[in-house]
């Protein structure tokens, strides 16, 4: 029981999500930096080819952001996927960028970008689990709250590599 009220919750695996690294931003700079929309695209590289990956901001806020996001590969001859509006919490929306807490380190390091030599805080996350290693790296822009600069991800298993990495190609704000 929780106070009067019988208690019918009960959690799973799938409902617990790994705990993220913080992201440098707040919601309410991120919401103040991207309330008027914006344009972001990435070059995507994969082991099954190179592609593009967009993502559509429509709306920001204090309490989350609205947007669409797509991808596809240079090989596919059709458009890709249909892009499909979605809202999420700041928090969500980080979550997909940023790498595990558990044995991640934090730093900064300059890189250059379409937006000149742009500071970024470096995320990097090494583990390892029933032989397979995982390797995450995310740069994001110190300087523009919300934006991912650049991704790698590395699986390796004993037999095999898979990598796959997102550079920003172009920021445009504004709807």
């Amino acid at each position: 029981k929780r106070g009067e009220k019988r208690d019918y919750e009960k959690m799973s695996q799938r409902s617990i999500d790994e705990p993220m690294t913080a992201a440098p931003w707040t919601a309410d700079k991120m919401a103040e930096n991207l309330k008027g929309g914006a344009s972001i695209k990435y070059k995507m590289t994969t082991a099954k080819g190179n592609g593009t990956f967009e993502l559509n901001i429509t709306a920001a806020d204090i309490d989350g952001v609205t947007y669409t996001q797509s991808e596809k590969m240079d090989s596919d001859e059709k458009k890709g996927n249909e892009p499909k509006a979605q809202t999420d919490t700041w928090d969500k929306y980080v979550r997909h960028f940023m790498t595990p807490r558990a044995g991640a380190t934090i730093s900064e390091e300059t890189v250059k970008t379409l937006l000149g030599d742009t500071v970024c805080v470096v995320y990097t996350c090494v583990s390892e689990a029933t032989g397979i290693k995982l390797t995450q790296k995310s740069f994001v822009a110190k300087n523009e709250p919300g934006l991912l600069v650049r991704y790698s991800q590395q699986t390796e298993a004993s037999d095999s590599m898979m990598n796959v990495e997102l550079e920003l190609t172009e920021f445009k704000k504004g709807k």
